[in-house]
């Protein structure tokens, strides 16, 4: 399939972007706030810098970590060895760059796998991946193709745009659920004591767009400019206000100022910016937490989605049958104990890799903390195979 150019390119531009926007919320709340008004101070403690080291540290590590996960390479292996004597590969990767492992481009050998519990079609014939650059090398439990990157991943969850590469267990999903979760709390840390000031800026801003006669009368009752939306219009407003500001001798304060401040845009925006940054990065993590909870990746939440809407639908195509047969589940197993092919109903094996014994060792297992072979079955699910 051939990807326009323009996509490619937006791709690569949002982890820029990213970027760009931890710069500008490290100059208006890092520099111009806790540097130079409070850091600087004259009535400075121990305590207070304590305190600004310890969110530079945690601001430090976001875009450590950003980086990490947008320059993360693939990691080609052998596939029957890597699922055959799996270790945590977090644990002996290089401190700052992160690597991918994916599948290498080998023979692909029937019989290397016979000893394995695999799913095969009713013939035995172990499931196959020709897409993109993939040259049919086997998929083991957990192996999901990525469209944007054009290969196979073990363990893939999704590929995030915020960083341009795909999230897979373990080497980059840990990573990316201490970014999403430390994020939260950077910004509730950093923004507690701005939330006055920010207040003071928008009030007095509104105020005066209002009471400026250029502005109320080509701004506020213009109604045409009420096509911005109900969101981008007032944002509108107190940008043209602060642009007012900056032109004439208004407020004599600093702009973190609570009695008598100089009103500037770029603080709310800054506050608001950070808001929705938190807000989506603490989404991200719950979300994926929950499907680890379950044993499961967002991919196969997603593919799980796509079945049931196909399902619902009547008389499909041709290209439609066959993308909902590639999103079912696998109904046959090849089992080595009795040398034959085992047939599953759906239902149960869509339950076939979680513990339903403990959520934690879930967890423990995709997140590379815990000694178990992820690409197992769980042992209620072999149960049955044996039966």
């Amino acid at each position: 399939m051939t990807r326009g150019w323009h996509s490619r390119l937006i791709r690569k531009c949002v982890p820029i972007g990213i970027l760009f926007l931890f710069a500008f919320l490290y100059y208006v709340i890092g520099y111009e706030f806790y540097i130079s008004r409070v850091l600087l101070a004259d009535d400075a403690t121990w305590g207070t810098f304590f305190h600004v080291g310890f969110l530079h540290c945690l601001f430090l590590y976001c875009v450590i970590t950003h980086l990490r996960l947008c320059l993360a390479s693939s990691l080609r292996l052998p596939v029957y060895q890597y699922v055959k004597s799996w270790s945590p590969i977090a644990r002996r990767m290089p401190a700052l760059r992160l690597q991918l492992p994916t599948a290498c481009y080998t023979p692909f050998e029937d019989d290397a796998i016979s000893s394995l519990v695999y799913a095969c079609d009713p013939q035995g014939t172990p499931e196959r991946c020709w897409r993109d650059r993939c040259r049919g090398h086997w998929k083991p439990p957990k192996m999901r193709h990525c469209r944007l990157c054009g290969e196979c991943r073990f363990f893939f969850d999704h590929h995030c745009p915020w960083f341009n590469n795909d999230i897979v267990a373990p080497t980059t999903l840990l990573p990316f659920l201490v970014f999403t979760g430390v994020t939260p709390v950077l910004v509730l840390l950093a923004c507690r004591q701005l939330v006055y000031c920010t207040w003071i800026h928008v009030r007095t801003l509104w105020h005066l767009g209002h009471e400026v006669p250029i502005l109320n009368d080509w701004f506020w009752t213009n109604r045409w400019t009420w096509v911005l939306g109900p969101v981008c219009h007032p944002l509108v407003g107190l940008f043209l206000a602060s642009f007012h500001v900056e032109a004439s001798p208004y407020g004599n304060g600093d702009i973190f100022s609570t009695s008598d401040p100089r009103p500037t845009f770029r603080l709310p925006l800054a506050l608001l910016l950070a808001c929705i940054l938190s807000i989506i990065t603490a989404s991200l993590c719950l979300s994926t937490m929950r499907q680890l909870w379950y044993g499961n990746f967002t991919v196969d939440t997603e593919r799980a989605r796509s079945l049931a809407k196909l399902q619902k639908r009547v008389g499909l195509s041709p290209e439609l049958q066959l993308k909902k047969r590639s999103l079912e589940p696998p109904e046959y197993f090849w089992v080595p104990q009795k040398q034959s092919v085992v047939h599953v109903s759906p239902d149960l094996s869509t339950h076939m890799y979680n513990d339903d014994r403990s959520w934690m060792s879930n967890i423990r297992r995709y997140l590379g903390l815990s000694s178990s072979n992820p690409f197992e079955f769980s042992p209620k699910f072999l149960h049955l195979l044996l039966k």
